[in-house]
């Protein structure tokens, strides 16, 4: 186990590809219907992180890696958003993110009366519940501490398995009949033509 120990700490590209590779197996484990997906990677991360504390990467490449993921979500669901800024059903459900975002942080908020954890502690959870990684870049900027990124480890793995977990017992529990859209055919067809005024005449929409 020594010899693996120190394979991870010093092979640090490797220890990220293999973290990557093992997490989407897991991920792909479906067990009636209740799976990870993408979210395994944290969990096999965690464990890797716990066997092998010095194998983390370069803070350069933990921004890089942020950088591509809110690219890749903007550019995907880009469109989504502006039409819900337009739309009725969209202004509701932003409404509700809205509502459930700040209440979330009032709760994190109050641990600190309550419990005695320091703010920068409970915003790290308020981040980590959330699954947000951007709001966590932004509390460590404004307050110059760690303490964030504890309090994050501690609540993301919950923010990522709570909702799963969540979704999958109102699944369960609803059994919702969502009807699959009709997966799009190419049909191929022959056609003979036999007037000789058509030979050669491109119709519109077609191509040669």
């Amino acid at each position: 186990m020594d010899e693996i120990r120190t394979l991870l700490e010093t092979q640090i590209l490797f220890s990220l590809f293999l973290t990557v590779a093992l997490g989407y197996l897991v991920g792909e484990i479906n067990l009636k219907g209740f799976s990870l997906g993408s979210g395994a990677v944290l969990f096999v991360g965690l464990a890797v992180g716990g066997f092998a504390p010095k194998a983390a990467p370069p803070a350069l490449l933990g921004t890089l890696g942020l950088l591509l993921f809110l690219y890749g979500v903007g550019v995907q669901y880009g469109g989504q958003f502006f039409r819900g800024l337009t739309s009725s059903d969209g202004l509701k459900a932003n409404a509700a993110a809205a509502i459930g975002v700040i209440g979330a942080g009032c709760v994190s908020l109050a641990l600190v009366p309550l419990t005695g954890i320091r703010v920068d502690e409970t915003l790290g959870l308020f981040a980590g519940s959330g699954t947000s990684t951007a709001t966590l870049q932004a509390i460590m900027a404004a307050l110059k501490t760690d303490g964030a990124a504890v309090g994050y480890g501690v609540a993301y793995p919950f923010g990522v398995a709570g909702p799963i977990l969540c979704i999958y017992a109102l699944n369960a529990w609803l059994k919702p009949k969502i009807e699959q859209p009709a997966a799009q055919q190419i049909e191929t067809a022959e056609i003979v033509l036999r007037n000789l005024a058509f030979f050669g005449v491109l119709f519109p929409g077609t191509r040669r």
